[in-house]
């Protein structure tokens, strides 16, 4: 996914859980998500954000991106996670003419990418990667400068996200957005704050003032309509062609549901996916659609399964939750484990 899309999709995510400390997302989900779609209409391929990554460091003048090295013996990166397994490491490192470290969003990025295996290694497991990463890239000074914005990301991304918990609105989620900035730029100072977070808090700017607006009573429709418009006008050029697509992935969701409640079969949404993005977009939806249906069909019959586990009286309390963990371990593998123990979570929520 390119870094525009992805954020405006964490822009949105933000907004609409009222969740303001947000980067990386866990590439663990349920079917069936938005950015899947997304991506399959965009033609975006999964694990191309570090070419992505390289390619945007000219936006930092003189600064170069810095692959890894070879480094016999590196304890924390001998085996990486499964969901990380057979993915190219996202992000960047830069460093300047002169060999310094640059912070940039990139770096964030490559932080990120090891946090997404966050339930199958502790969190002193995926800062160790990190700094076995950070080692195989730089040298001195840049390592050690790497090192210590490492570390003012880890106090960010502990203390944004105890300020993130719990859902908001109206004056509460700008409120929310505003102490999130003044924690950026606490933490990292103003220059490398609005180099880091600049496109992510225009965009969510632009969110919370779209729904300052739609809440307005005094506004009318056309009215609320204009100036919401006038809002996305206002974004750079990147930002306002991935609100375009993203607005058009929406309203093709739902011009699906209202073509299936008429009635409309499979060919159908294909004439109109087709016709809204192409044949290779088609293509790219009908085979996630397949995806998520097989998905969800595993889900349903585990689910069955350890709802009879569950009502089997002549099992103890003990011997039913063994029964369950075997069942977990013979029907799904360890990633899809941890996609479960998601989905269990958020419908307990």
């Amino acid at each position: 996914m390119n870094r525009p899309t992805r954020i405006l999709l964490v822009a949105i995510v933000v907004i609409g859980l009222g969740l303001l400390f947000a980067r990386g997302r866990d590439s663990r989900r349920a079917s069936g998500d938005f950015d899947d779609r997304l991506a399959a209409v965009a033609g975006a391929q999964k694990n191309t954000s570090r070419g992505a990554s390289q390619a945007a460091a000219g936006r930092v003048h003189g600064a170069r991106s810095i692959e890894s090295r070879s480094t016999p013996g590196a304890s924390a990166s001998a085996q990486l996670p499964d969901s990380l397994q057979g993915t190219d490491t996202a992000g960047a490192l830069l460093v300047d003419e002169a060999g310094n470290f640059v912070a940039t969003a990139e770096a964030l990025d490559l932080f990120e990418y090891f946090f997404s295996a966050t339930g199958e290694e502790t969190p002193e497991q995926i800062v160790a990667r990190i700094r076995d990463e950070i080692a195989k890239r730089l040298g001195p000074p840049a390592d050690a400068q790497a090192r210590a914005f490492l570390e003012r990301y880890l106090l960010y991304r502990e203390r944004g996200m105890a300020m993130g918990a719990g859902e908001t609105e109206g004056a509460e989620l700008r409120a929310g957005f505003e102490r999130l900035k003044s924690l950026r730029r606490e933490i990292f100072g103003e220059e490398i704050a609005a180099a880091l977070f600049g496109d992510e808090e225009a965009q969510a700017d632009v969110s919370i003032r779209q729904r300052e607006i739609a809440a307005d009573p005094d506004l009318s429709d056309d009215e609320k309509a204009a100036r919401i418009q006038a809002l996305y006008d206002e974004l750079p050029e990147p930002l306002r062609h991935a609100h375009e697509q993203t607005l058009a992935v929406l309203n093709l969701q739902r011009d699906e549901a209202r073509l299936r409640a008429q009635g409309g079969d499979d060919a159908a949404i294909r004439a109109l996916r087709v016709e809204r993005f192409g044949e290779g977009a088609a293509d790219r939806l009908e085979a996630l659609d397949r995806e998520n249906a097989a998905w969800d069909s595993r889900l349903r019959d585990f689910d069955a399964e350890r709802a009879r586990i569950l009502a089997d009286q002549s099992l103890s309390a003990a011997a039913r939750d063994a029964a369950i963990a075997r069942l977990l371990q013979e029907r799904f593998d360890e990633r899809e484990r941890i996609r479960v123990a998601a989905i269990d979570e958020a419908s307990r929520q």
